[in-house]
């Protein structure tokens, strides 16, 4: 998916932000959690991201419309959406 905004869908398991190789275990245990996760919604995909030190993997939703995305990372209580089209990180106010 290279278009829209991709929401978390919640209950993102997260690790701290070490070197890669001391995490890759435990990254690939996160990863294959959220991908089991994703691959059940239709339309599904992960998204991973830093914030305050840790790695967070998270199924996400991708929606097309903004405003659309911003009222549901907001009603799930999510920090921020991603906006595929510019590559950028939208924080939810």
């Amino acid at each position: 998916m290279t278009t829209g905004f991709a929401v978390g869908m919640g209950g993102a398991d997260s690790l701290p932000q070490w070197h890669a190789e001391q995490i890759t275990e435990a990254f690939v245990g996160a990863v294959d959690a959220a991908t089991a996760t994703a691959q059940k919604m239709a339309g599904g995909a992960l998204g991973a991201w830093v914030h305050r030190g840790r790695v967070y993997v998270e199924p996400v939703e991708v929606l097309q419309d903004r405003e659309r995305a911003m009222d549901v990372a907001r009603l799930r209580g999510e920090i921020a959406i991603f906006d595929l089209n510019t590559g950028t990180e939208i924080q939810v106010q």
